[in-house]
């Protein structure tokens, strides 16, 4: 209801404060409101007509939090919070932090489902190294039925080493270092996968007016289904790379993207992948089916990469902290 009545009182406002208008309808997470810009003076005219226009409405905006001191409400603590990570200001990096595992804890089924779910990580950066945690855990649910029983010692050797190797993650908040106008940003997103897990990962590569710059936006693992054959493996990544692909549009609707470009190291998942007109098995036709669509509605290129080149790899096959750095 709350969210209604703010849509509603959002869609009386006048024309002259329409682009704050779709930014407060776009960018707004339950109490929480986020945005950018290329310049301070954007950023203060964003925030002076958001509470007008909210003040209007009764709710009154406060807490104002930026990497611009200027831009911020009075005491604002540092690091502070964004949306469940904790973010320096100062530094304007991101934590992705990671408990430790009790020293002496029995190592069960529940308290392994428990300790993966405490990793707060929506934008996958460690998704590589909760691969092989996942996989610990399938391998705990092969051996026992009860969640509160003892896995073999094998098994929780290696899982207290998994757990060891864990620690925070810093990453840039934005892969753009300072306030800075856009011309373009073409996405580059890499497709793997093994018996292990089938991966994606983005790279945004940023066009300013002065240099060019990248970095990794997101990414995503999953457990691999069993009694897969590797080349159907390759096209659920290739589909989780096109999924991918309409969630970061979506998310990044308000800048200049220019190309979208998903590397895959698989021949025989491109092949299907650009063959959608062929007769394959129901399995292949139906992924390649909505690989298509999404492929026509975003003007995706294909194209082919050598594994060693395939940023994805990580994810399918597993990788320490230490390693993805």
């Amino acid at each position: 209801m709350l969210g209604a009545t703010i849509q509603h009182h959002l869609d009386l406002q006048p024309e002259e404060v329409e682009d704050t208008v779709q930014t407060l309808k776009d960018n707004t997470y339950v109490d929480n409101i986020m945005q950018i810009g290329s310049d301070v003076s954007e950023l203060e005219k964003f925030k002076v007509e958001a509470t007008e226009i909210l003040e209007g409405a009764k709710l009154p905006l406060h807490k104002w939090e930026s990497n611009v001191e200027s831009l911020e409400s009075e005491d604002m603590p540092n690091p502070s919070k964004i949306l469940g990570l904790a973010w320096d200001k100062k530094e304007d990096e991101l934590y992705i932090s990671a408990p430790e595992y009790p020293e002496g804890a029995k190592v069960t089924k529940k308290s392994i489902v428990s300790h993966l779910g405490k990793v707060y990580d929506p934008l996958g950066i460690v998704s590589p190294t909760m691969a092989e945690g996942k996989r610990i855990y399938r391998e705990a649910c092969d051996e026992t039925k009860s969640w509160d029983a003892e896995i073999s010692k094998p098994l929780e050797q290696g899982w207290l080493r998994w757990t060891r190797q864990l620690r925070t993650v810093k990453i840039p908040r934005s892969i753009t270092k300072g306030i800075r106008k856009i011309k373009q940003v073409h996405l580059h997103i890499f497709a793997d996968a093994s018996n292990l897990a089938c991966s994606c990962a983005t790279i945004a590569v940023v066009e300013h007016s002065t240099e060019t710059v990248k970095g990794l936006l997101t990414a995503k693992a999953r457990i691999s289904k069993r009694n897969t054959s590797i080349p159907r493996l390759e096209l659920i990544g290739g589909q989780m790379a096109a999924n991918m692909a309409t969630n970061v549009c979506k998310a990044l609707k308000q800048l200049p993207i220019a190309s979208i470009t998903i590397w895959m190291d698989s021949t025989v998942a491109l092949f299907w992948i650009l063959n959608p007109a062929r007769s394959w098995k129901t399995f292949v036709a139906n992924r390649v089916r909505k690989i298509a669509s999404i492929t026509s509605e975003l003007d995706i290129k294909w194209k082919y990469c050598p594994s060693k080149e395939n940023v994805a790899d990580l994810g399918s096959r597993g990788a320490s902290i230490n390693r993805m750095e």
